[in-house]
């Protein structure tokens, strides 16, 4: 019964710890990056896993905390890496297949671990053995880290309203030219001045994806979209009809 309690009141004090370190994740993510993110959860879950390897004589409290602790990795593997697949499969239209494939792959490392505990056990290995394969799991993600491939955190589309600001802060008073035009990252901008040089015309041209479009439709847009596909539609039936004839 004692054992029972001590296992329940680490496993609530890691999930405690869970959920206070979610809501720090995007902060954290904005302030180190996601791969200094997950370096930094890797280490604590392996060393975490190395001290419940090398205690000699388990004692509640010492061993509770060092549960508590596994909140953190956690939470940075239930939140962090979910991000990660789901910038890159943003906009793709089987992203649920891929997030599908990533959710089954996660269950790769308990399965595995499962297997490599009964050989061990078999051999006379004990939980602590275990814990010490574990954690050399965990130094493997480290090292394996580099080759993560990170989705842009932001883009162009998210950044629309810095574009504009960037445009229409633009003046050119010193050189004289009366036009001019540049290339930014997914988007392309043009200015053209009066002769006296006080009144500034700009354009942008900014590349936004379909989805994102649909994202910002206004009821209106909604209206002039309907109406134009009507016509296409339309006319490719007329155009279909006079093939016919023909």
């Amino acid at each position: 019964q004692d054992g029972i309690k001590a296992g329940n009141l680490a496993m609530a004090c890691q999930t405690l710890v869970s959920v206070i370190f979610n809501t720090a994740v995007p902060t954290l993510i904005a302030k180190v990056g996601i791969k200094k993110l997950l370096a930094c959860s890797d280490l604590l879950f392996a060393g975490c896993l190395f001290v419940l390897a090398l205690q000699s004589s388990p004692e509640r409290w010492p061993t509770t905390a060092v549960f508590a602790l596994l909140g953190v990795p956690w939470a940075t593997t239930t939140s962090v890496l979910w991000y990660v697949v789901g910038r890159a499969c943003e906009g793709l239209s089987n992203a649920g297949l891929y997030n599908g494939v990533f959710n089954m792959s996660q269950c790769f490392p308990e399965i595995t671990i499962s297997l490599v505990g009964l050989v061990l056990f078999g051999v006379g290995g004990s939980d602590k053995t275990l814990f010490a394969v574990g954690g050399g799991g965990a130094l493997c993600a480290v090292a394996l880290l580099p080759w993560l491939v990170v989705p842009k955190e932001t883009d162009h589309e998210d950044g629309l309203d810095d574009v504009l600001d960037e445009v229409s802060s633009f003046q050119d008073p010193a050189s004289g030219a009366s036009s001019g035009e540049g290339e930014g990252e997914g988007y392309s901008y043009g200015y053209s001045t009066d002769p006296g040089g006080q009144g500034v015309a700009l354009w942008a041209i900014v590349a936004v994806s379909y989805t994102h479009l649909r994202a910002h439709e206004t009821p209106e847009h909604l209206v002039c979209r309907l109406l134009l596909e009507k016509k296409k539609k339309k006319n490719k039936d007329e155009h279909v009809s006079k093939s016919k004839r023909k």
